[in-house]
Formats: structure tokens, sequence, C-alpha cells
């Protein structure tokens, strides 16, 4: 074995052929005379492939060199990580697997050898003369998933797990502590927050260390801990990091953690890293200034200079948010973004950003860090990290699709087996949980799972059968993964809404059984939601605070999931529900002790006045067998135990609601809209009220409100509208802003063709947006929404060709409308090219949605309004382009008509205006309109005219 490698260490050569054994004292001698010069020289020149005086100079360049003191001396003498002084030889056969895969395993010595990290091979007693006494760990080769003919060679320093008189040694981790070996981590909260706050048109890119672990030498003192075995008489003595010490992790990672810093002193950034995969992200020029402005505001928020430690974790704690959520940094923010353009020749595209990957080069190659270039993922508008694909044009996380289709084999693998042991339960779990991080409500449907961690924990090598729970949310993980549904928005933090919603439950007061206060606290907490959701607006979504009483539900929440199964169920509800809600963005939960709760009176049904009363929501169908309507006259059962005397007071005494009277009712909407006075705009509270008075004449109730003490209210109200109940003025459209989105959007990229197509559509045909798209991708009904089907291409009188679309429904007429326009031959926004060009790139059968685009992960997707405005605020924020939104193609649309000449009456009729309602349009518009009309006189006078209310 000795004559099958080059024994020296110090550089890879072949050997000419095998050493004789010798049993002569002088010849054992002489062999031994070559490793131990490799051996010495190692020792003063441990075996790294950094630049060791440019490290250096770096540090001391940015008075670095206190922090990161123990880098430097690790490099130059090599690193201690605290494996044990060896007392006994102990050399344990190795795994099976490293016979199954003997060629990689003389690939891997060969290499490791001309790098100079083993010394050898030599004999186990040669190593035992050279170093003392030794112990080497049980080597495994495994495949590396998803890189088919690529293997890691590890060793199992955990071995043995116990001592017996064949291994009489405890294994080299049992000697060591990860938390002896502190380091930033880049967990999904850090990279989340960071990447939310980029600013418009940023972009990504990804690169990971080649061999990450091998380019950290070690010190003379832990090889005896570090040998490894390679053949039952022979092995190497290894000098380097190896995979599967516990301390390597935290290790490497400081010396990541030294690199990132020293790149972020060069103004590159932002950047992270977990262990060995760095994620950068860069930013246009043109912001960097305001994104220095927020990391100034970072680093004013964290609360220490220096980092705090949490284990084998360190971190920056920044401010903790309303929604009580403490912001992480895995930096202090102290060092700002430059603009490197200049440093060196770039592409055009490179130069609107602040870096690019030859001013990552040019450091890196001073440094010497070894990037696996073939790994490296270019600056994009998306990139894959930690399991995750991060897409900033979409402004969405997901699991990324070799993870999805990986957890979908584990879950299949899972269903084959009757039984499971902890490992099986560990390895599911563990998957599932990363994936809670792009889908939060996951959480609850790992209860399952959790419990089976628990009681195999007992017996962790006995299989243990899963209960029905487990195989429940298993097949809900299976269609969440096989519908690529696990996904969030990247969306910056925002402030939480605190409406002084509280929520509470009494073990008093029930239908005469007994019930888990846990399960009634849960209850009280998702009708809150509901009454939350019921009294929002619907123009946005947002976060909104729950305040209750009882810890097990507001830190349950927190976490996403309750140990009680009932508790659980009704938070899968409440989960869902959220995520189907346009108003509810997140529920953020904050514990009030009882007396300070003022849902705890009505708990115990102490109720104020009926006209405070929250509208009705709705009950859930699992708890309708054990919620009564506060409102409504007793029921049959509520009699029964009336008349029984076994009714639960004081509700009965204190709220007669068989007394609430239409009177009260009818004050408590006038009283509503008072209330509302000062937070809505008139409009708004005069539509509220048209469908109250409408709900009174559908259900045959008398509307007892006086008619002028109404108009009062509603005069006084439109008078206190705030600012911000009114939109600013939106700028139209032109046909110059859609020849510039069309210079500005790629083409070529399935959403921005059929975005593109839509705007030239809609503006032509002068429509309306959400006519041509859905509320949202699950909401496509194609009995309501226009499909590809609707399209007819006709001729008209004289021949000319007209694009005529049916539109099914419209808020205008429920039984469809058509809309119409004509190609524009040769022109950039020739809706009809458009529209072809976005078929091809978006083929699908003729009942799929108009506009659906292929989605690169979850196929054909409806395109939604919010995708169109999305997108078109992205353009306007990254050019600097006026206040244009969706409507703003309508009244554009409108424009351009007018002002190529069209008659007024012909315009109403392209818009599908009915009676005087073109009239009141253009009237609502005029401030808009009429700048651009000022140029052709006479055109401003005939709208003037048209405008004009008749004479009285």
């Amino acid at each position: 074995m000795e004559g099958t490698y080059a024994q020296s260490g110090n550089a890879r050569k072949d050997a000419q052929s095998a050493m004789t054994p010798s049993t002569c004292a002088p010849d054992a001698e002489l062999q031994l005379m070559e490793p131990r010069s490799a051996l010495a020289h190692r020792k003063l020149q441990p075996a790294t492939l950094y630049n060791i005086d440019a490290w250096d100079r770096e540090l001391r360049k940015h008075n670095l060199a206190h922090h990161f003191l123990k880098i430097l001396e690790g490099f130059c003498r090599g690193f201690i990580i605290n494996f044990p002084s060896i007392m006994h030889v102990q050399s344990p056969a190795n795994k099976d697997s490293v016979t199954t895969y003997i060629d990689e395993l003389h690939k891997t010595i060969t290499k490791e050898l001309g790098k100079g990290c083993y010394i050898g091979p030599l004999s186990l007693n040669s190593i035992t003369k050279l170093i003392g006494p030794f112990q080497s760990s049980p080597l495994s080769i495994i495949p590396k998933p998803d890189r088919p003919g690529k293997y890691r060679l590890v060793q199992n320093f955990s071995f043995p797990h116990s001592t017996n008189p064949r291994t009489p040694n405890p294994s080299i981790n049992s000697y060591t502590n990860a938390h002896d070996f502190p380091t930033t981590w880049g967990t999904f909260a850090i990279i989340y927050l960071l990447l939310s706050c980029l600013p418009p048109g940023s972009e990504l890119a990804t690169r990971d260390v080649a061999e990450a672990y091998r380019t950290i030498p070690l010190h003379p003192s832990q090889w005896p801990a570090n040998v490894v075995r390679i053949s039952e008489t022979h092995g190497c003595i290894d000098t380097c990091l190896a995979f599967g010490a516990s301390p390597s992790l935290g290790v490497y990672r400081h010396v990541a953690d030294t690199g990132s810093e020293i790149m972020r002193h060069h103004g590159i950034g932002p950047l992270d890293k977990w262990v060995d995969d760095h994620v950068f992200a860069r930013i246009r020029h043109k912001f960097i200034a305001a994104y220095n402005e927020l990391r100034k505001q970072w680093q004013s928020e964290i609360t220490s200079p220096e980092p705090q430690r949490r284990g084998a974790r360190i971190l920056f704690s920044g401010r903790t948010r309303d929604d009580d959520v403490t912001e992480e940094f895995n930096e202090d923010c102290s060092q700002l973004i430059r603009d490197l353009t200049r440093s060196s020749p770039r592409s055009a595209h490179d130069a609107l950003f602040s870096y690019s990957f030859e001013d990552l080069d040019t450091l890196s190659e001073s440094l010497s860090i070894p990037w696996e270039k073939t790994k490296d993922q270019p600056f994009s508008y998306s990139t894959t990290y930690i399991g995750f694909l991060w897409d900033l044009r979409d402004y969405c996380v997901s699991l990324s699709p070799s993870k999805t289709t990986k957890y979908l084999k584990a879950i299949h693998a899972w269903h084959k087996r009757p039984a499971h042991t902890l490992q099986d339960v560990k390895e599911l779990y563990g998957k599932l949980l990363h994936a809670c991080a792009a889908l939060l409500r996951g959480r609850a449907y790992l209860t399952g799972l959790e419990a089976m961690l628990k009681t195999n924990a007992a017996k962790p090598l006995m299989p243990h059968r899963a209960d029905k729970r487990v195989a429940n949310d298993n097949d809900w993980w299976t269609d969440q993964l096989q519908s690529r549904n696990v996904q969030r928005p990247i969306s910056p933090p925002n402030q939480p809404v605190d409406l002084l919603a509280f929520s509470d439950a009494s073990s008093k007061i029930g239908i005469g059984i007994k019930i888990d206060i846990s399960w009634a606290e849960a209850i009280a907490f998702e009708l809150l939601v509901y009454a939350i959701d019921s009294i929002l607006a619907e123009d946005r979504s947002r976060s909104v605070i729950a305040f209750g009483d009882n810890t097990g539900v507001v830190e349950g929440w927190r976490n996403g999931r309750h140990r009680n199964p009932q508790v659980n169920e009704v938070f899968k509800r409440i989960h869902l529900f959220i995520a189907e809600s346009p108003r509810i963005d997140q529920i953020h939960t904050r514990y009030i002790p009882s007396g300070n709760n003022p849902a705890d009176p009505l708990s115990r049904g102490i109720y104020s006045h009926p006209h405070l009363f929250l509208p009705p929501v709705p009950v859930p169908i699992q708890t309708q067998p054990f919620i009564v309507d506060a409102a409504a006259p007793p029921n049959p059962t509520e009699l029964r135990l009336r008349r029984e005397g076994v009714y639960p007071s004081p509700a009965a005494k204190i709220l007669d609601r068989a007394q609430i009277t239409l009177e009260a009712e009818e004050r408590r909407e006038a009283a509503a809209t008072e209330d509302c006075a000062g937070s809505y705009s008139g409009s708004t509270l005069s539509n509220f009220t048209a469908g109250l008075h409408a709900w009174h004449l559908l259900h045959g109730l008398p509307w007892n409100i006086n008619p002028e003490e109404l108009w009062a209210i509603l005069e006084g109200a439109s008078h206190l509208a705030p600012a911000s109940s009114k939109r600013a003025l939106r700028e139209p459209f032109h046909m110059n802003t859609l020849e510039l989105f069309h210079s500005l959007m790629d083409l070529n990229d399935p959403r921005d063709a059929a975005i593109f197509a839509c705007l030239t559509i809609v503006f032509y045909c002068v429509a309306r947006l959400g006519e041509f798209t859905v509320p949202a991708i699950k909401q496509f009904d194609p009995s309501k929404h226009i499909t590809r089907v609707h399209v007819t291409h006709l001729h008209d009188l004289s021949g000319l060709p007209v694009t005529k679309f049916r539109i099914p429904w419209t808020k205008m007429s429920p039984t469809g409308e058509d809309a119409q326009c004509v190609p524009l031959n040769g022109a950039i926004t020739d809706p009809i090219q458009a529209l072809e060009h976005h078929l091809h790139l978006n083929p699908a059968d003729k009942s799929t949605h108009l506009f659906a685009w292929k989605h690169h992960i979850s196929g054909l997707r409806p395109l939604s309004k919010t995708e169109v405005t999305k997108r078109i605020i992205s353009l306007i924020t990254a050019h600097n382009l006026p206040n244009i939104r969706g409507h703003s193609l309508r009244i554009g649309g409108t424009l351009h008509y007018l002002l190529w000449g069209i008659l007024f009456d012909v315009v109403k009729t392209i818009g599908r205006w009915a009676g005087d309602s073109f009239t009141v349009y253009l009237c609502q518009h005029a401030m808009i309109l009429a700048p651009y009309l000022n140029e052709t006189p006479a055109l401003l006078e005939h709208f003037t005219r048209y405008t004009m209310p008749p004479v009285r």
C-alpha cells in the first residue's frame, strides 16, 4: 500500500514501484525520514491556499486585526479545535461504503496528497512512531445529492457512541463543543430582512467556496486525533479540517466571517453567507445614497457595537418592532455601500449597479479565496440560496424546485414504510420544517411528527407506527408541494395596525358541557380574527395586532402551532382564512393580563350597550354546536336549560337578548357612521349607508333613520375626510409611455410579454384593467373572466381588420360586453402584435385566461390585476416616471382618441359608457385631461361644452 502513493505530502507525483518491506531497523528508520521531513515542513508551513500576507494587510488596513486575531494565528500555525490528546492507539475499521466506492477513496487520497493535506500513506506502526498514539474515526463515502458521480468522504468523529473493550477511547467529538466556536449564521430571517429592504431593480448572485473545510490547516497538536485509516494496515495523517468534526463548522464560518467583513469594508454588499455558500446583492447606483441612509438607521438601532452570543451563534440585535419581532443582523451595518463602477471596465448592464463580479474577483484573487466557479449563479433578479428561490422581480421566495422534488420523494418513501425510527422522523421533520420558512402556516401541520419525536426518543432504534394525524398532515404537505404553493411574498416590515382587538373565553359560560379552556380561548381568538377581517377596508392587506390573556394561545400562535390537537385544528382554520383574505396579511398576538383585558367581562356575560356590538361573524361549522349568538333570541336548548335551572349565569341575567330592538340597531348604524367620520371619504361612508339601507329593504325591515339627520352626518363626514382617503391624481398613459415600457420590459420573458399585451389592449380598448385581469390567481372563473376563446378577429364593412374581445362579465353588465381595437401595423405598441407574441410565448388551451403566463415554478398563471400593477410600480419607481396606475390606461385611452380627433360620442361608444356616465367621467378627470387638451383650443372648447351642465 505504501508504494501506491507519493509519501512526502509536499507535491503530487506518481509512485514508480511498491516499496519493499524490510525488517532491518536502519532501513525502517530511512523509510521514516521522508515523512518526518514532510511533517516538519508542514509544521512550519501549514497547508492552506489563502494568501496569509494579503489577509494580514487587509485586517490591519481596516482595523479588524483585533477582532480576527485567531484567524491569522490559525493560518500561520494551524487552528486548534480542542481535539483531545490521545493516550492509546485506536483505529476502527471503515464502513462498507468505502469498499463499495474504493475507487473514489483512491481518488480522494491521491488528491489530498497532491494538495499537501495528507501525509502518507504510512503503516499504522509508522504513524505511531512519528506522532505518537493516534485515533482514527471510521470513514464512509456517500454520493452527493443532486450531483451524480460526485461523492463526499465523511469521518464519523462521533464513533464510538459508547466505549467498550474493543474501542475503549471515547469519540473525538465527545471532547469537543461546537459552542466554543461561535460564528454568524445566515438564517432565513436575516436573509429575508436583508432582501426585503433592497431598492427596486436590485440583483442577486451566489457563490460557493471550493472544498471549504480542506482550506483550513490544523495545529500539529490536533493531528493525532485526525488520522485517516485507508486500509487494514495503513493510514494517512490529515493536517486539515475534516468534514464530520463538530468544531469544523464554526471554525470555517469564522474564516468566512472574516472574508465577508473585508468585502464589506471595500464597499461590496449587501452580502451574507451560510457556511461556504455566499449570497451577494447589488443595487443600482442611483439608489446607493438612499440605501446607505437605511443602513445608518439600522446601525443606530443595533443595541450593542459588539455581537451578542447565543450558543454557537453570534449576531447583532436591532430594534424590536411593533409585531414583537427583534430584527437580527450578521454585521453591525457600519460599512456603507460604495459605487465601484469606475474601478474596472464592465458591461453597460453592470455599469448600472454598485459593483460587479469583476470587483469581487479582484479582491478574492488577492486573498486567494478559492471560489467554485462552476457553481456560480451570476447576477440576476433571482437566485437559489439555502434551498429557496429568491425572486426580486416577483418579490416572492419559494422552495426551490430541487428541494420540492426531494421533499415529495421523502413523503412518498415515508408512506411506503409501516413504521419509523427516530432517525426517520427527524429526517422528514427537518425537511418540512425547512419548508415552513416559506410557508408559515405549515408549522400547524407538523404537530404529529413533533409528537413522534417525543414518543420515539425513549427507544430510538425501534420503529413506531404513525397515527392518522401524521398521515393527514403529510397529505396536506403533498398537496402544497405538488401545487408549488410553498412560497411567501418578499415584503419589508410593515407597521401592524392596533385596532384594540381583544379576545377572551370563560370556562363557566358554555352549553352545559365541560370544555378545555385553551380550546375555548382559541375559538375566541378565531372569532376575533373574523371580526377584524369584517371591519378592515379591502384596499390593501394589513398586519394586525390581536390581544389575548391565554399564554398558550398567544405563544402558540407565534410559533405557528399548538401542542393541543383541538387548538391546533383551530389554528389551521385561522391560517387558511388569513391566506385567502385580501384584508389581513398577518396576525400578531400579544399577551394582556386578564385584569386588563376588556374582553374579560364579555366572556363572563357582562355586555355593553348593544349599539357597540361588532358586526356578526361566521361561526365555523365545527363549533356551531357549542356557540350561541348573544344577539339572538334564546334557542330551544337554552330555554330547556333555563327551565331546568342549570343555564349558566350571569349571562341570562345581565343581557336580555330578546329586548334588543330595531331602534337600538338603527341608532347603532347612525352612530357607526358618525364614528367613521374623519377616517374615511364621504363617498365611502355614503356607499356604506346605502348598503345598510338596501339590506333593510331586502329583509323587509323599516328604515327609521331621519333623512335630514343622515344627510347632515354624511355632509359633515365628507368635510372631515382625511387626505389619505383620497387617491393622488393618476397621470394618463400615452403611446410614448407604452413605447418606453416596451424598451424597459423583457418581452422574451413570459410574464412581461403577457403584461405588455394586456397594457396595450386595455389602452386601445379604453377598458378597465380589471376587465382583462383576475382579482387573484386562485379566483379565475371562465364564466366571468376573459379567456382565449373570447377573442375574435373580424373585418368591418370597409374590409379593415378588427379584433373583438368578449368580456363575459363586467360591473356594468353581468351578461357581458364587447370591447374592440384594431391592429397598428408596424407600430411598437400594436396591440394585436403584442397579443400574438404573448400567445406564442405562453401557449395554452382555449379555456385558459387570455393573459395566462408561464411561471417558472407553478406553470400557467392567470394574470392578476395585482401582478400588472406591481410591474407598473416597479418600472415607474426604477425610472422616475409619473404616477401612473392601472386606471391610467382608461384615462390615457380616452385622451388618445380625443387628441386624434375622434368625436366625443364615438369615444363614448368605444369605452362602453352608457347615458350620461361619459359626461360624469370626463368631469371627474377634467383636471387630468385639461392640460393636454389646452394644446388644441378647438378640442378644449368642445370638451368644455360637452361637460358643461345644461341650463336650468
